[in-house]
């Protein structure tokens, strides 16, 4: 019996010993596994910077590779799968704060009114106004109307304040769509002070637009706002010298925000409308980062489709090529000084917002049901909750084919249409990070109704 004990404790020991060398030899194998030949969700998590959380205010220890991945870029473009989603937000939120606390960044640039920022640049450098202010004023696109874009705010004012930080934090807008009387006024007051006559033409001009809120008049008005462009234009010498140059710089582009407005008229009346203000923004974006003190290491935080680098904008619907994007005009100007970042979402809920008039209203939507042929498909398909990846170290191969492929990558407007266009991954971004699951976020504008 005892014989027959042992015999059977050395098969089993036996029997062990052979599956653990076979265990061993397929992890082997798999370490082993040329890069050209794993499956794409291998990869992905294989070369995964998992994060620990989307939350800021904690450790930032699991961002530590961040600073490889960014490298010499001096302009970040942040991109969003919809504005409604809490973990994006506050995710976008500790990197901001990591770039400005460990990259010396100073300046956010946002998909916001171009004036309309200026009035939440006070905010973070010691105005008395409050975010919700600010939001009830409607100095804040809906996107950015949430508790958690507040936290972002309220950090950089408690930043700024610190008077061991000797360069301030600067929040500017990018975007045509929207207006402020700051605009009309910057320009009118220039012209006065320095050329009085044709100020007087001026301030007629402006005056009429601003009372036409609907634009009945577009066309002329387009006309108008460019003939304010064009007379700073004619007169640069002689106005610079009767001011300065950084005078006049402002001065023109207060007017050309205007002239750009009026062709956005109130988001785009036409397709052709929406893709040139791509064109604006990243117009408006090179400015800033080229004239404004402190701006040349900036981050410009958009929707996905914005800021990627694409060639083929609105392929077969603008053109049978498409167009280029706000990120690959700002591609086609910084080089690989630009980089942008996208967003991938697979599973979860989000705040949209709907509605012509205030208010509007507000609601949670659930994210569509998963379309296995887009990015997000694969990139959940790690089972990773949350990492980022750099697109820019895809080996050649099954890997490549993928990330160079023709697929959709889920991006939700502010209502929640889908707006997915299939393209290339690794051409719209360098840097992809993938949230497995969403909720929404947080309204506090009185404009905006929550509803069930």
């Amino acid at each position: 019996m005892q014989g027959k004990s042992r015999l059977t404790r050395n098969a089993t020991h036996l029997s062990i010993l052979c599956l653990s060398l076979m265990l061993a030899g397929c992890s082997q194998s798999q370490a082993n596994q040329s890069p050209a030949s794993l499956d794409p969700a291998t990869w992905l998590k294989q070369n995964a910077i998992q994060l620990k959380t989307s939350d800021p205010g904690g450790s930032d220890a699991d961002l530590h590779l961040l600073p490889r991945v960014v490298g010499n870029a001096s302009v970040i473009g942040l991109g969003d799968a919809t504005f409604g989603t809490h973990e994006t937000v506050t995710l976008d939120t500790r990197i901001v704060e990591y770039l400005v606390m460990h990259l010396q960044f100073t300046s956010l640039v946002l998909q916001n009114p171009w004036a309309r920022s200026k009035v939440v640049d006070d905010y973070i450098n010691g105005g008395t106004e409050t975010p919700t202010d600010l939001m009830n004023k409607g100095e804040l696109g809906d996107n950015w109307d949430t508790q958690e874009f507040t936290g972002l705010l309220q950090w950089m004012r408690t930043y700024n304040a610190d008077p061991s930080h000797g360069a301030k934090l600067h929040i500017y807008g990018m975007d045509c769509n929207g207006e402020s009387k700051g605009d009309f006024s910057a320009v009118v007051s220039y012209i006065n002070a320095i050329d009085p006559s044709n100020g007087q033409n001026v301030q007629a001009m402006y005056a009429r637009i601003e009372a036409d809120q609907d634009f009945r008049s577009l066309p002329q008005y387009q006309a108008q706002a460019q003939q304010v462009v064009t007379l700073l234009q004619q007169h640069q010498q002689d106005y610079t010298a009767r001011s300065s140059a950084e005078a006049f710089a402002l001065a023109l582009r207060n007017a050309q925000i205007i002239a750009q407005y009026i062709t956005c008229a109130n988001g785009g009346s036409t397709l052709a409308d929406y893709v040139q203000r791509d064109a604006f923004m990243s117009d408006n974006t090179i400015w800033i980062h080229d004239h404004l003190a402190g701006a040349d290491k900036l981050i410009t935080w958009g929707w996905n489709v914005h800021v990627a680098d694409n060639t083929t904008y609105y392929q077969n619907q603008v053109s049978s090529s498409g167009t280029a994007n706000m990120g690959h005009l700002l591609h086609q100007h910084f080089g690989s000084g630009y980089l942008p970042i996208g967003i991938s979402l697979l599973h979860g809920t989000f705040t949209a917002i709907t509605g012509n008039v205030t208010p509007f209203h507000a609601s949670t939507k659930t994210i569509p049901e998963e379309d296995l042929t887009s990015y997000n498909t694969t990139l959940g398909a790690t089972g990773l909750p949350l990492y980022m990846v750099d697109l820019r170290a895809v080996p050649s191969g099954t890997v490549a084919r993928w990330a160079n492929g023709d697929h959709p990558l889920l991006s939700l407007g502010v209502d929640g249409t889908d707006t997915a266009m299939s393209g290339s991954l690794k051409q719209w971004f360098d840097v992809i990070i993938h949230l497995q699951n969403t909720t929404p976020t947080h309204i506090i504008s009185n404009a905006i109704v929550t509803t069930s």
